[in-house]
This record gives structure tokens, C-alpha cells and sequence, in this order.
């Protein structure tokens, strides 16, 4: 749930660039998965 889409983006300290990608992907598992 929203501990896993949180989970990876601050365990992954990534640069802004890194973190907009994991953030694309999250959100669209969340539609998937919804």
C-alpha cells in the first residue's frame, strides 16, 4: 500500500531524477493495481 510506494523512495536517497522515476512507476502500479 502507501508504505510501499514510500518505503523505496526514502530508502533510495537518488537524486531528483531517480526519485521522479521511482515515483512514475509507483504511480502507475497503483492505477494497475487499483
Amino acid at each position: 500500500m502507501g508504505d510501499a510506494g514510500s518505503s523505496p523512495s526514502m530508502f533510495s536517497p537518488m537524486t531528483g531524477d531517480g526519485i521522479r522515476s521511482a515515483n512514475a512507476r509507483n504511480s502507475r502500479a497503483v492505477r494497475g493495481g487499483e
